[in-house]
């Protein structure tokens, strides 16, 4: 495998750390790494960049679908789509970084087998709990609703960790959380001088 075309996946359940992980990466190895564009149907936001196509709507998703102009089509929240534009994952020169949610693992790998290296995070319910509660930003009703999805990502993905879909299982515990970067990044770093 060359090491302009693989794709390194971060899945892991609500609020584990998925994008704190790909902020460092990303800042670690500068210029190495670049992000598919996700298109959504969920209404864009200020914080928005490159690599985001919100407020799309329902209609012209599905076209863009149906056109394969979208990969790997989900509805995680079960409120917005969310999917990766084409283009962005196969026409790109060089090392992919991106969050694969724990729907599209089978997908994923099924398309992109050994190009696709993947990190799944797992944590117990206490602590994806208590993550979720710090936010402080969505009602009781809302945080009961990302619990029970957390809860259920995360034995998805062990259980696909155990079918040998995941390359590397990272428990993050209370006792490890604040070494959780040097963790991914110095995973990252044997994955690409392997590649």
């Amino acid at each position: 495998m060359s090491k302009e075309n693989f794709i390194l996946g971060l899945s892991g359940p609500s609020a584990i750390g998925k994008g704190y992980c790909k902020d460092r990466i990303k800042e670690s190895f500068p210029n190495i790494f670049t992000e598919p564009i996700i298109v959504t149907t969920r209404p864009k936001r200020e914080n928005d960049g490159i690599d985001r196509m919100a407020g799309i709507s329902i209609n012209d998703f599905f076209d863009m679908e149906k056109n394969n102009l979208i990969l790997f089509s989900h509805k995680p929240f079960g409120t917005d789509w969310y999917g990766f534009l084409t283009s962005s994952l196969e026409h790109n020169k060089g090392p992919i970084l991106t969050e694969i949610h724990p729907e599209n693992i089978n997908p994923f790998k099924n398309k992109y087998g050994t190009r696709l290296v993947l990190l799944g995070l797992v944590a117990n319910q206490d602590y994806l709990e208590t993550n979720i509660r710090n936010r402080g930003t969505e009602s009781e009703e809302i945080i009961k609703k990302r619990i029970s999805a957390s809860v259920n990502e995360n034995s998805k993905i062990e259980m696909f960790a155990e079918n040998g879909l995941v390359d590397h299982l990272i428990e993050v515990t209370q006792n490890n959380r604040f070494n959780l970067d040097k963790i991914v990044i110095n995973l990252t770093s044997e994955i690409i001088t392997r590649k």
